[in-house]
């Protein structure tokens, strides 16, 4: 394999992580839900049939994700939806309320091998759910910045590794950005056909949870090594350019909180990355090309900012293709 190495600075870009970690917060809702069941969920879209329940509860969070209630349920208030419930009091659409639920959507991808049914720790859950749900609200709002959506991120009890490939799963609500009640005009209409569209994440933020999620994959062919954030991020289902493998912690906590003058250098960081981003990799084909992006020095200053490297693969010839890599 061929190498891209990148290192990223965080001295000026420190201001804008920053302005991007607030606005992930404020855009995409960060964590806003648990999974309170055993997450023995079932596959499938999880929408029901029939139409969802115009007033009293619906259940937003079921064991089983085709038991929840149909998506188009209201929520009146934001505060309704509390952490780890399993139902949450429903309004009628035709009523001012907070929010709307617009879909299950699954998490692991049979695409790929980066993405399985094991736990893949909390950030990448956080990271799976947001990216599944704004890539959900893009494909029947594309380009609306009125709306947003919030999301659940089941627990670890509900990835089970020894059962059926999309056990878990995320669920979506769209409200509007500035917590206004919704009206008629930012009605999210789950009758039109979905339109799939790629997400825009970056893959080196200052919080890894920010980031695409593993197993995710950059749409078309992009300059990795000058390139980290507002990528075109899709499943890896759909033709893409190269996948997201990876994103090693390089040093603990302690190193990580160590002075800049103890910074070890770009060669001793890039080994370390490169040699991280390879125990990820091994056993693809040799003509697949290897991306890694390392810190540079002033990202020590930083005590909140961990010390990682993002790790991509596309193919050497730079082709688009579907599914998993060989």
């Amino acid at each position: 394999a061929t190498y891209t190495p990148r290192r990223v600075g965080g001295g000026a870009r420190a201001l804008a992580w920053a302005v991007l970690l607030l606005l992930g917060i404020l855009f995409a809702g960060f964590v806003s839900g648990l999974f309170g069941d055993d997450g023995d969920s079932g596959s499938g879209s999880g929408s029901g049939s029939g139409a969802p329940p115009a007033s009293g509860v619906a259940v937003v969070s079921a064991a089983e994700i085709t038991d929840n209630s149909p998506v188009g349920s209201c929520i009146g208030q934001e505060s309704d939806w509390k952490l780890g419930e399993r139902e949450v009091p429903v309004v009628s659409c035709d009523d001012p309320h907070w929010g709307e639920v617009v879909a299950y959507v699954p998490l692991v991808d049979t695409e790929s091998r980066y993405l399985t049914a094991k736990y893949p720790g909390i950030e990448q859950v956080v990271a799976l759910s947001r990216f599944r749900c704004e890539r959900a609200l893009a494909e029947f709002r594309p380009d609306d910045t009125r709306v947003t959506v919030k999301y659940a991120t089941p627990g670890e009890d509900a990835w089970d590794p020894s059962g059926p490939t999309l056990d878990e799963y995320t669920t979506c609500v769209a409200h509007r950005i500035d917590n206004e009640y919704m009206t008629a005009a930012d009605r999210v209409s789950l009758d039109s056909p979905a339109v799939p569209t790629s997400v825009r994440m970056p893959t080196f933020a200052a919080n890894i949870e920010f980031n695409a999620p593993v197993g995710s994959c950059v749409e078309s062919k992009t300059d990795l090594a000058t390139t980290t954030v507002d990528l075109p991020i899709v499943p890896c289902g759909e033709a893409h350019w190269a996948e997201i493998v990876g994103y090693p912690v390089l040093y603990d906590e302690g190193d990580a909180l160590a002075e800049a003058d103890k910074w070890p250098g770009d060669k001793v960081v890039y080994a370390k990355a490169r040699a991280a981003c390879e125990d990820r990799t091994k056993g693809l084909s040799d003509d697949l090309r290897l991306h890694i992006t390392y810190p540079a020095k002033d990202w020590w200053t930083s005590p909140d900012r961990p010390i990682y490297a993002m790790c991509a693969v596309s193919y050497a010839a730079d082709n688009t293709f579907t599914g998993a890599l060989r």
